[in-house]
């Protein structure tokens, strides 16, 4: 083998583990933003329906209590 040689086929490998390794981790960025997207769009979800529901206690809240003064009156 000639000299040249001798250090090229280590370089290479280096580069090529190199890329590979970039794109690895590129890909692991990009789903890591998806997955937090995702999980922010799920609590959003939650917190609405939370809302909705306070909502409507609220709402029966007040009829069952006028209810309840009209059947106290005698």
């Amino acid at each position: 083998m000639s000299k040249h040689l001798k250090w090229i086929i280590p370089v290479g490998i280096i580069v090529i583990l190199g890329i590979i390794l970039y794109s690895m981790t590129a890909g692991f960025n990009n789903q890591a933003v998806t997955l937090e997207e995702n999980a922010q769009t799920a609590w959003s979800n939650v917190e609405s329906s939370y809302q909705r529901r306070n909502d409507l206690i609220g709402n029966l809240v007040k009829p069952s209590k006028a209810l309840q003064i009209l059947n106290a009156k005698p």
